[in-house]
């Protein structure tokens, strides 16, 4: 009868089989771990950014419309009745990466409250919600009031024989505005 001997392994061997690796199999790795933590942050923040909504509520963003109670409740914890809703307006700017939505209420210390979003249609979804949200709480209507293209125009120097007068149009962003109706 013979005794079968344990098979131990120690770190430097394994450390020692990870630095043997082709430098090819390295990069594969590296560019894994990087699609890994790309698809995590895209799953992470849509799923903050999703939309709540419930027979008693609509949550989305951390700004709140309790139905029963006829309240809002902001970003930072402040909370209004749904009637003190000014105005409510986006913005997206796709350029840079900017896409917000602002909320708009009687609030000497605090009129305009942000809500930010990471895509150009979130902010756009999120008004026409909450503007449902209001009057499902009992607050007033709204109508669109403004709606803006930002455009820059600019030299365009693809041309050297018309980069003088010729110009092109580069969009820069949107923003569309409503205001409650009395």
């Amino acid at each position: 009868m013979t005794r079968t001997q344990a098979m131990s392994i120690t770190w430097n061997e394994i450390v020692e089989v990870y630095w043997s690796q082709p430098w090819w199999v390295w990069l594969i790795g590296i560019a894994v771990v990087l699609i890994g933590f790309a698809w995590l942050k895209r799953t992470v923040i849509a799923y903050v950014e999703r939309p709540i909504k419930t027979p008693n509520l609509f949550s989305q963003r951390r700004v709140r419309v309790d139905y029963r109670a006829g309240t809002i409740t902001m970003p930072r914890g402040n909370t209004y009745p749904v009637s003190s809703v000014r105005g409510l307006r986006w913005e997206d700017f796709p350029k840079s990466g900017s896409f917000h939505a602002y909320v708009e209420v009687d609030d000497l210390s605090m009129p305009t409250h942000p809500v930010s979003f990471s895509v150009a249609e979130g902010p756009e979804n999120f008004v026409g919600r909450l503007r449902t949200a209001i009057e499902k709480a009992g607050g007033p209507r709204f109508a669109t009031t403004g709606s803006d293209r930002f455009d820059l125009i600019e030299r365009d120097l693809s041309n050297p024989l018309t980069a003088a007068t010729a110009t092109r149009v580069a969009g820069q962003g949107h923003r569309v505005s409503y205001q409650r109706i009395n």
